[in-house]
């Protein structure tokens, strides 16, 4: 018998996953296709591998549990949560801004996370001979803020299932916190995408207005002022190592019965700088709507963005639209598209329309989508510096939900 929460989750459950094909193998898609690999491993897991392998009610058997619960977390979520957001940072985040810069990959290395390996992952390139001071500084920021892009679309789905599964939350730490947490803990490794970061921008400007202190300090914020960080480690940890549940409660401040609301803080690297972010969500029935304003930190000049989405649209049982919209004023950026040197400064903007078709659409989705858009030049999260049109569609699905097993 299913408990209250259980229905709640089954008739509400709104996220949906998906398989996209975009013409530079980009950001968006890595992650929409790094994010439906992880959800398929989560259902797998969920309803073939048990939580519990001791039945008695006692101490020994809470204590056995837990344990086991442990070791499987360490040798199989684990592995494949530090994997997937590497892949993404590496081949899907350096890469595709080396490849739209006219760069050349040389080889890359994906590695399983200490102790099993004690090499590094790591993706080498050769430059084009034509590229600005701005486009390797986009290249050293491609990885984090392809997981950046991961780290959207898996709390997107969390917030339209109201719930929060211990796999999702695993994932969720690993790819949203890869640059906040690399900036906390490690920015002072010599090479690394950080250190590179800032010594070229402060090189490019010819002052030292950004240093690391800067850095750890947005990473610490980022980190501090995220409430789904706080939820990931009570998925995990409570939820999961200690109860044996596969799922937590996502608890959102309430406005009215039917209008919940949730702050979170991020910053990012942009070609003009550090970018520190005010994101806010609101959940109103099964619709979910964000707007966010974001800032360049004030080393280098000033920028500023605000930017608008919106969830789960429905017309009818099968179709139902999101809509994504920015507008900027950026600093100047220079980089070369086809030998031809552009530039971008001052207004800008993008716009995105994603059209879902279901096939089959009750607790099992099945069908078609369909991104369509256009942006000015400058600079986006996940998107190419140069003005253009957005194309980029697959399948999209949601399987069925599964109760928590023991």
């Amino acid at each position: 018998m299913l408990s209250s929460f259980g229905c709640f989750n089954q008739l509400y459950s709104q996220s949906r996953y998906n398989i996209i094909y975009e013409p530079n193998l980009g950001m968006n898609f890595g992650a929409e296709n790094i994010a439906s690999t992880h959800y398929l491993w989560q259902k797998f897991d969920n309803r073939f591998i048990p939580n519990e392998i001791f039945k008695k009610k006692n101490f020994g058997a809470k204590v056995g549990n837990i344990s086991y619960r442990l070791t499987k977390l360490f040798l199989l979520d684990y592995p494949l949560s530090f994997v997937l957001p590497t892949l993404q940072h590496e081949r899907f985040g350096h890469g595709p801004r080396i490849t739209e810069f006219n760069g050349n990959i040389s080889s890359i290395n994906i590695t399983l996370p200490p102790p099993f390996q004690s090499s590094f992952p790591y993706i080498s390139y050769l430059s084009s001979n034509l590229s600005t001071i701005q486009q390797e500084l986009m290249i050293s920021a491609g990885g984090s803020e392809a997981n950046e892009v991961l780290g959207n679309i898996i709390r997107k789905n969390i917030l339209l299932d109201n719930e929060l599964d211990y796999h999702n939350a695993l994932l969720y730490l690993y790819a949203n916190n890869d640059l906040s947490g690399y900036a906390n803990f490690a920015p002072n490794i010599s090479g690394s995408d950080i250190s590179n970061y800032v010594s070229t921008i402060n090189g490019y400007y010819g002052n030292t207005e950004l240093t690391l202190k800067k850095i750890q300090l947005y990473g610490a914020l980022s980190i501090i002022l995220d409430p789904f960080n706080y939820y990931s480690f009570n998925s995990l940890f409570n939820g999961y190592i200690w109860k044996g549940k596969n799922k937590s409660k996502i608890p959102l401040i309430r406005i009215t019965d039917n209008l919940k609301y949730l702050p979170k803080f991020k910053f990012g690297f942009a070609p003009y700088g550090p970018e520190l972010t005010l994101q806010n969500y609101f959940k109103h029935n099964s619709r979910l709507y964000s707007f966010s304003f974001s800032s360049s930190d004030g080393s280098f000049g000033n920028s500023w963005r605000l930017g608008a989405e919106i969830w789960n649209v429905k017309f009818n049982d099968q179709f139902s639209m999101n809509f994504l919209g920015q507008i900027w004023n950026q600093q100047n950026i220079n980089f070369y598209v086809n030998n031809q040197l552009e530039n971008s400064e001052s207004f800008g903007g993008l716009f995105i329309n994603t059209v879902n078709y279901d096939f089959y659409s009750k607790e099992t989705i099945l069908g078609l989508t369909l991104q369509f858009g256009y942006k000015s030049k400058g600079f986006s999260v996940g998107e190419k510096l140069n003005h253009g049109l957005i194309i980029r569609g697959g399948i999209t699905f949601r399987i069925k939900p599964v109760e928590n097993k023991t």
